[in-house]
């Protein structure tokens, strides 16, 4: 098995056996307790003749069984086959949050699994069919929600779950829950918030930068990444070698926070450009991904990425950290919807609706905290959502608040009655809220099914490894998601800005400017490459009539109507487009014949 050696480089090569070469296992990841761990398993009489974390991973299977897992503090996805008993079984197992991919096929008494649905498909029983309810969920949400993919039976094993493959049949269980409102501490202050989440986040980074090879950061403006180098920088033996990246035709003052960072910290920085010619790596990059994302941010953390392997083998980052501590824009407005739905009546809401769609589109973008333009189309998608706000549960707004093409929007696009018939439906697995959550508890928890371990995490993942580089994610560490599940709501978002109790921590570590600096979407500035070469010409391939037209989803005459959108329609029908782009490119590669006509 091919690996990125990143711990024990001469003796951890894979597949490893264990109890009298009856157990063999394959593993992707890290255990960053892992000496802790073999200390524990010698002192219970285990025996090692490797320095790698694999042999503990497989040790403590033989230890514990399926318990084990629940001892692994790090990143992971495991495959193990047992023969000790009478029928052979195979064993897979995804960490927590579902930092690591794993798919897995499976089709009478055979089973397929591997961390990239490209190895499925060297096997030549795996179709390349396509499940359209998964296509209509990647337009609403730009990323493919599990437990489905695009191809038809490709499965991911669930975050936190593992899987018992035994003579054909499948037993699959929840191993991990995150944590619910019973973790809240309601006693918690400001200042005893901080020091909670400070002393998670800074053991989290200390153990998460355990490696025999050269460690470095990715270094943005924002307050996540910026902490992450701080706490690095105290245990670090030399300046850390930190990566930012930004468009120099579109200069924005992102990189100069992460450089006021790295000049207080003394960071080895490399600020590094990302230009319209980059765009021209969009169709590796669909490979690349294994499923399409609809989000233009792929190619800088590619370029990012690849710049990065040029000095160091392993990258800590900031992904995570607005999730668990509500720092994205819907968890403000969210928390204010609900808030205004408790004392006004449902019916209020479409009089509502009707006076917003009269009120000029510039005083709904200074509402809106995002660098591009809503336009007419942006206030559109709010009126209807104002339409429907009175009856729609939580779950339903929050799927509303990040979806791109709603289901007017689908009836609106598609070609053929398959794709509209599935406009009505739900998107991705059920969402629920648990009794005693808080609104902002309910929308922190609705982002573990499938916004972090299909979006998030997967597309930082899949970047990483393309270039042969290792992402870690410090904020997804089990310590720092229990610290930041106990802290109140108040030390979270407040009237002087979000992620409260992280400023607070990061006070006497960072630079003000950083400090004071407002979350802010990282922008790309698709307006302006979208026509120009190289992006324009990927437009042109993958929008073309006669292209569009075979493959047979959507309207040639939506699709042209979106690209004649002027800018008084704003940014959302080069957003759509994109997706589609997207979509196409992955067709092209994983079911080049798929067909709708």
């Amino acid at each position: 098995m091919r690996r990125l050696a990143v711990i024990d480089l001469n003796t951890g090569d894979q597949p490893l056996h264990g109890d009298g070469n009856r157990v063999h296992i394959v593993y992707n990841g890290e255990v960053y307790n892992f000496r802790k761990l073999r200390a524990e398993l010698q002192g219970l009489g285990y025996h090692f003749s490797t320095q790698s974390d694999t042999e503990v991973v497989l040790n403590a299977y033989l230890a514990w069984g399926r318990e084990a897992w629940a001892r692994l503090h790090g990143m992971f996805a495991i495959a193990i086959v047992d023969e000790r008993g009478a029928k052979t079984k195979l064993l897979l197992v995804r960490d927590r949050p579902g930092i690591k991919p794993l798919y897995f096929f499976r089709q009478a008494r055979t089973l397929l699994f591997a961390s990239e649905i490209k190895a499925l498909q060297a096997d030549s029983s795996l179709s390349s069919d396509v499940d359209l309810t998964a296509v209509r969920s990647y337009l609403s949400l730009r990323y493919v929600p599990g437990p489905g993919s695009l191809l038809a039976g490709v499965e991911k094993l669930p975050a936190g779950h593992d899987l018992v493959w035994c003579d054909g049949d499948i037993e699959m269980r929840r191993w991990w829950h995150p944590p619910g409102p019973a973790a809240l501490d309601s006693a918690l202050d400001i200042r005893a918030a901080a020091d909670r989440l400070g002393a998670a986040l800074r053991t989290a980074v200390h153990r998460h930068m355990i490696a025999d090879v050269p460690v470095g950061a990715f270094l943005s403006g924002g307050i996540d990444s910026n902490i992450i180098v701080a706490l690095m920088a105290e245990v670090a033996a030399s300046p850390v070698k930190t990566f930012s990246i930004g468009f120099p035709d579109f200069p924005d003052d992102d990189r100069e926070l992460a450089a006021l960072t790295a000049k207080r910290i003394g960071t080895d920085h490399h600020p590094i450009d990302c230009r319209a010619q980059d765009m021209a790596s969009l169709p590796d990059i669909a490979i690349k991904l294994d499923e399409p994302v609809g989000d233009a941010i792929v190619v800088p953390m590619s370029v990012l990425a690849r710049e990065a392997r040029k000095e160091v083998t392993v990258v800590l980052s900031g992904e995570g950290a607005d999730e668990i501590l509500g720092g994205y824009m819907f968890h403000r407005k969210l928390q204010q919807i609900a808030m205004i739905k408790s004392f006004l009546p449902a019916q209020l809401f479409p009089v509502a609706a009707r006076l917003a769609s009269l009120v000029p589109v510039a005083v709904f973008e200074k509402l809106f905290d995002y660098p591009g333009a809503l336009g007419n189309e942006g206030r559109r998608k709010v009126v209807s959502m104002l339409e429907r706000m009175g009856d729609a549960s939580l779950p339903e707004l929050y799927r509303s608040a990040i979806s791109l093409f709603d289901a007017d929007d689908i009836r609106a696009m598609a070609e053929n009655h398959w794709l509209a018939g599935t406009a009505g439906q739900k998107i991705g697995p059920p969402l629920t809220r648990q009794p005693g959550e808080t609104v902002l508890q309910s929308l922190v928890s609705m982002q573990y099914p499938d916004w972090l371990p299909d979006d998030i995490l997967m597309k930082a993942d899949k970047m990483t490894m393309a270039h042969s580089l290792e992402g870690r994610v410090p904020f997804m560490d089990e310590l720092v998601i229990s610290a930041a599940a106990s802290l109140p709501d108040a030390t979270k978002i407040g009237m002087s800005g979000n992620k409260l109790a992280l400023r607070r921590f990061a006070s006497g570590l960072l630079p003000p400017e950083v400090l004071r600096a407002p979350k802010r979407a990282f922008y790309v500035p698709l307006e302006a490459y979208a026509t120009t070469k190289p992006l324009a010409d990927i437009f042109d391939w993958a929008l073309d009539p006669v292209r569009v037209k075979k493959r047979g989803l959507f309207s040639p005459q939506w699709i042209a109507k979106q690209r004649a959108a002027g800018r008084a329609q704003g940014f959302l029908p080069l957003k759509r487009l994109f997706s589609i782009v997207m979509l196409e490119l992955w067709f092209e590669h994983f079911a080049p014949s798929s067909s709708w006509t």
